[in-house]
């Protein structure tokens, strides 16, 4: 039975992933093994470890000895640049060295992306190829992870692959999200609305059909290679708002507030998934079937 090593298993994407792996009896044919600063209730074997660092990714690699790594650490917040390269592109690069020095044999290590690579685009949708030019210090620490994957693909003929993924809806989000902050607004009762700019477009999918995404990509994929996470076509941030609006029954005034508007705000961005369709994936979740649920939970929290 092949073993599959997951980093991050209790973060918003990590707990999603467990209750995939319940949902699809995955633990009768695999065996999974998490990872996390803290305990995690998991319907499998999860591991705490305070942090990670070279030598705990090692230690870690040569105890499991997995078949398939996930690597779910990633985040776009950090107390400075040092600390953001490494949680989001320099975890991966250790995973990496260690495989080799330890000569350990892998199927494939999954690292995630995100859109932030693509920045600016050129040209839509936006394909793996297009063009990277990120316009803030996440998309850029993603960017060198995404070369790191392919450095080590390429030249040590690891089985490194990139899931780029856009933007993830879903029960659980972070907070300081703008959807999850709107519908905390909305809960709340609160008069007026705080928002930032509303006029601009993303790709978003429901985080169920994103990890359904990443087991594929792990499973299927080529080492080496970059997969769009998207559904293929954007909504304005303007449209959820109004339809958390009308479907929690509020009538808020809405002010912009400068202060959450992005001096580098990328108006339109969307991607093209054929090369993850390829794969036998395909989107399930309707968005504002995620809306109305994150809703709900959220009004009965």
């Amino acid at each position: 039975m092949d073993k599959v090593l997951i980093l991050g298993i209790g973060s918003f994407t990590g707990r999603h992933f467990q209750g995939m792996i319940a949902a699809a009896e995955l633990a009768e044919r695999f065996e999974f093994v998490g990872v996390d600063r803290q305990e995690t209730a998991a319907p499998f074997r999860c591991l705490v470890r305070p942090g990670f660092t070279y030598s705990l990714i090692e230690e870690l690699l040569v105890a499991e000895r997995p078949d398939y790594i996930v690597n779910l650490i990633g985040s776009p917040l950090a107390v400075n640049y040092e600390e953001l390269l490494y949680v989001n592109a320099g975890i991966t690069k250790d995973i990496c060295d260690a495989l080799l020095r330890l000569a350990l044999p892998v199927k494939k290590l999954l690292a995630i992306g995100s859109a932030a690579e693509y920045g600016h685009p050129e040209d839509l949708p936006l394909t793996e190829t297009s063009s990277l030019n990120p316009v803030n210090d996440y998309g850029l620490v993603k960017v060198i992870q995404s070369q790191y994957c392919r450095f080590y693909c390429q030249v040590h003929g690891l089985p490194v692959t990139v899931a780029r993924t856009f933007n993830i809806l879903g029960p659980g989000m972070p907070a300081n999200l703008s959807i999850p902050s709107f519908i905390k607004q909305l809960i709340r009762g609160e008069k007026t609305l705080r928002t930032g700019n509303l006029d601009t477009k993303r790709d978003y999918l429901d985080i169920a059909d994103v990890v359904r995404a990443y087991w594929h990509i792990l499973l299927r994929g080529d080492g080496g290679e970059i997969y769009n996470v998207c559904s293929g076509e954007s909504v304005a941030i303007r449209t959820i708002l109004d339809f958390l609006i009308a479907r929690s029954g509020s009538s808020p005034q809405i002010t912009i507030d400068g202060t959450l508007v992005k001096a580098q705000d990328i108006a339109d961005s969307f991607g093209a998934n054929l090369k993850l369709a390829d794969l036998g994936w395909c989107r399930e979740r309707d968005i504002y079937q995620t809306l109305s649920e994150m809703l709900e939970i959220s009004g009965n929290l």
